[in-house]
């Protein structure tokens, strides 16, 4: 992953609560409007995954990154006396951390089904009642599901954490400012 190429880069001691590196905050010359316009031409040439022209106080979006959920990283803008200073905030995509919480809780139920199915079929010595299935089942499996939640959205946050420094450093190359130093 390239670091950032300027004595501004984010020092060890600048951490989020989830012992991440904060987000670099970029110090340009250029106005807002001539940042959108310079960074959708890049995005033409598909550099910036998702880029989005925002409303509000966001000034563009860029999105679709990170794994295995996506997110999407906000660059809000405030003008100041040389130019623009960007700053920028991560946030993951809601909808797939919900489908995959679902598609685990939905499959623990029917895996006792299958599983003494299963059993009955292949071991004619397996003669315990389909509930007592349940008791030993449902202790085995129920227990992981929240650890299968907190892994994979640990995982999407450092994902997207790394390429979200990626997608700041070219925003920097493209708008030709050095980064402040992260608050």
């Amino acid at each position: 992953m390239p670091e950032l190429a300027t004595p501004h880069t984010p020092n060890d001691s600048a951490m989020t609560a989830s012992g991440l590196a904060a987000l670099p905050i970029i110090e340009s010359p250029l106005s807002g409007a001539e940042i959108l316009g310079k960074l959708e031409a890049v995005a033409r040439r598909g550099k910036l995954p998702g880029f989005e022209r925002s409303s509000g106080d966001t000034l563009f979006q860029l999105a679709d990154f990170g794994t295995p959920f996506e997110s999407v990283l906000d660059a809000r803008a405030t003008p100041n006396a040389t130019g623009t200073t960007l700053t920028f905030s991560l946030r993951m995509k809601p909808l797939m951390p919900r489908v995959f919480l679902a598609s685990l809780v939905l499959s623990v139920w029917p895996g006792v089904w299958l599983t003494d199915s299963m059993l009955r079929t292949y071991f004619s010595g397996y003669t315990i009642n389909f509930w007592w299935t349940c008791v030993w089942y449902l202790p085995l499996t129920v227990p992981f599901v929240p650890i299968a939640i907190r892994q994979a959205n640990k995982r999407s946050h450092a994902s997207a954490h790394a390429e979200s420094l990626a997608l700041i450093a070219k925003v920097q190359e493209v708008v030709g400012s050095f980064p402040a130093a992260p608050v």
